[in-house]
């Protein structure tokens, strides 16, 4: 197990009262950095005297599981925070300056991560937001309407249109998937991803999924 230090450092993003939300029970997903760029995500979830969760790299998408004990504990909620630490090896031959922002809340440890939004499957999910991601970044369009739910929602003109089967996404791809939107979809992280009882999205509701992780709202439109 790799260990992973946290000294609870906070920068205050929105509010000068704000000191600590590491509270019982808590659960929050963060991302950021590992060294100088490299991009990594977190879970962290607070149980009584400990904390556990995972890190990983958002190239790889894969838990690295980790332990650790808050340096201090508030009953006052986070607006806007930094995680600062220390990443290092089994050896402690090799460190890393770490930085995290909290993205949003999760699932306690031992329940579905994706249970309020009626999926039975996060493996599932997961699976299938992944590849609609790859094939989007990668510009394979079958592949893209293969993990698409029918009857699905995108923008047309600033005005909610219906794609009903794979033809008429293809025949639409373009209007939805220009280079703005395909970006955006780049920029998420298929991967301990926000839920809510509405779906699961990804890039800031860029793309919603339904409970078995098939995209069905497109928000395409340059004003969302």
């Amino acid at each position: 197990m790799r260990r992973f230090f946290l000294l609870f450092g906070v920068a205050l993003v929105t509010t000068a009262a704000a000191r600590g939300q590491l509270r019982k029970d808590s659960c929050n997903v963060y991302s950021g950095t590992l060294g100088e760029s490299t991009a990594i995500g977190m879970t962290l979830y607070a149980s009584g005297k400990t904390i556990e969760g995972a890190y990983f790299y958002q190239k790889y998408l894969q838990d690295i599981p980790l332990q650790g004990d808050p340096r201090f504990r508030s009953t006052e909620i986070l607006q806007g925070e930094v995680l600062q630490g220390t990443w290092s090896g089994i050896d402690g031959a090799k460190t890393f300056p770490v930085a995290l922002t909290v993205d949003h809340g999760c699932s306690k440890l031992g329940r579905r991560e994706y249970e309020v939004a009626g999926a039975n499957d996060d493996a599932l999910v997961e699976k299938n937001v992944q590849a609609f991601y790859s094939a989007v970044v990668a510009g394979e369009r079958a592949q893209v309407a293969k993990y698409v739910s029918y009857p699905g929602m995108f923008f047309r003109d600033g005005k909610r249109s219906e794609i009903n089967n794979p033809t008429e996404f293809l025949k639409n791809y373009d209007a939805i998937f220009t280079n703005e939107f395909e970006a955006k979809i780049a920029s998420g992280v298929p991967h301990h991803m926000f839920t809510n009882s509405q779906g699961i999205m990804i890039a800031d509701g860029a793309v919603w999924f339904d409970a078995e992780g098939k995209a069905r709202n497109f928000n395409n439109s340059p004003q969302l």
